[in-house]
């Protein structure tokens, strides 16, 4: 909440949470005080003694869910907080934005170094998400802060409700907070029910996308803004950082969502017998179609189930259904939309891979049974021990761990994703088509045992959603 609750004007901006990604705070014993750091200045200044290289920064995120070598990390919404860095003037260092800061931080009696940052990475890596989706923009937050602060007996002008909220307890904000979150793992009974429960007035109301609350926003336009227009905008009026970018989806994006819901009997009930009332919420779709909303909601159904059900057994096709609607479809439009304005390669992959590790199992189920599911590459990526064993050399799982690695690094040390393996550089990785033509079909790298290069695997779906033309 605190990262991202914002009143829509100079009360509480937001963004918040992107701002911290590029001001680092770091307290230290020194004569002059308290300094803050230009988070990307400081890896400037400092990484050579991780054996990095000043010259060659590149950013990394997962999601819309995100550890470090030669990459800055961001956690969470790491995938869409790497292009809005892309995107943001503050980022890059403009001027107005910083003196804002040494003006602000100095009234407090807190010291900033100022740096420009511009060219302080040089890369890009976006997994499973982007800043262009429906979902990456709140447009609806000034209302959802009066809502919140309304909980809380804050109310008034934006600067009283702020002032207000900032007397609270810690514990009196989290416990409200709960009212707007979806703890669908653990918690609720039925997550449709809960989707529809507001404290005064419906989910539709309350919630775009079930777990996000509070989200980037498009400030009004003052010098500490991160973002003040919309980020399909930026890109038409190239205002994006022109460097090469890696942006990927796994082939059963949606496999998680649709593993929670199937947990739940009544839910999944509900879903298939009262479409019209609950299909809106489930694909976050209440006004994406205007009057024709109910018509484009049976389209929708009919494409990816035709007359069949929602179950276990027609589970790939609701997976195809929420991967695409909340991941897929708008991230492929990002990729076009960042070859085309930048000029730069854009790499695309398709992650197929299905181990014997997966995201899914934290749910009790088989992860054979649901192929590549969202956060399935950070598995294999990172090794997690936490909840799955080590995995061993002769595992397939770690050979595609060392792929995947391997290629990821020579993108963040060399610019270009290639393969190597003891002196022999494989250079099999393509980038997407520079082409001004947005209905252009997209290669893609599959990333297996075996990676190569395919046709867009998501070409037919993509085109069904750009044909519905939503308002979204």
């Amino acid at each position: 909440m605190k990262r991202f609750l914002s009143t829509g004007d100079e009360a509480s901006p937001g963004n918040w949470g992107l701002k911290d990604q590029v001001v680092y705070i770091n307290i230290i014993i020194h004569p002059n005080g308290n300094y803050l750091v230009l988070a990307l200045r400081w890896v400037s200044e400092n990484i050579a003694s991780f054996g990095g290289d000043a010259n060659s920064v590149t950013i990394f995120g997962e999601s819309a869910d995100n550890d470090d070598n030669m990459y800055v990390y961001f956690y969470p919404a790491g995938a869409s907080s790497v292009q809005f860095h892309f995107m943001s003037q503050l980022s890059r260092g403009m001027s107005s934005n910083i003196n804002y800061f040494y003006n602000y931080y100095n009234s407090h009696n807190v010291n900033l170094i100022i740096r420009d940052m511009t060219g302080y990475f040089h890369r890009g890596v976006s997994q499973s998400g982007c800043a262009t989706c429906f979902w990456s923009i709140d447009e609806r937050a000034p209302e959802t802060a009066k809502r919140f602060g309304s909980l809380l007996n804050c109310t008034g002008t934006s600067k009283e409700m702020i002032s207000c909220l900032r007397s609270k307890d810690a514990s009196q904000l989290a416990s409200t907070h709960l009212y707007f979150l979806v703890r669908f793992m653990f918690v609720v009974t039925s997550f449709l029910e809960y989707m529809t429960f507001g404290a005064s007035g419906t989910a539709e109301e309350w919630l775009m996308y079930p777990v996000v609350v509070f989200g980037p926003v498009v400030e009004p336009a003052h010098p500490g803004a991160f973002l003040s227009e919309h980020p399909e905008e930026l890109y038409k009026q190239n205002k994006v950082a022109k460097v090469p970018w890696i942006s990927g989806y796994n082939s059963d994006e949606g496999a998680i969502n649709i593993a929670v819901l199937l947990l739940d009997n009544k839910t999944t009930l509900q879903l298939n017998n009262e479409w019209e009332k609950y299909g809106p919420v489930f694909l976050a779709m209440k006004n994406s179609s205007g009057s024709n909303n109910l018509e484009t909601l049976k389209k929708v159904r009919e494409y990816y189930l035709g007359d069949k059900e929602i179950s276990f057994n027609n589970r790939k096709l609701a997976i195809d259904m929420f991967g695409d609607r909340y991941s897929v479809s708008c991230g492929l439009k990002a990729m076009r939309y960042h070859s085309i304005h930048t000029g730069q390669p854009v790499y695309a992959y398709h992650l197929s891979f299905n181990g014997k590790y997966s995201i899914v199992q934290l749910l009790g189920q088989n992860s054979q049974d649901w192929g590549a599911s969202h956060l399935n590459d950070l598995v294999y990526q990172f090794n997690n021990t936490a909840y799955y064993p080590e995995l061993k050399l002769e595992d397939e799982e770690y050979k595609l761990s060392q792929i995947m690695n391997n290629m990821w690094s020579n993108f963040a040390t060399h610019g270009k994703p290639y393969l190597s393996n003891s002196g022999q550089i494989k250079d099999i990785w393509e980038p997407i088509d520079q082409s001004e033509n947005l209905d252009s079909p997209l290669k893609f790298l599959d990333l297996t045992l075996n990676p190569k290069m395919i046709p867009d695997p998501f070409l037919e779906r993509d085109r069904f959603w750009r044909d519905l033309e939503l308002l979204d």
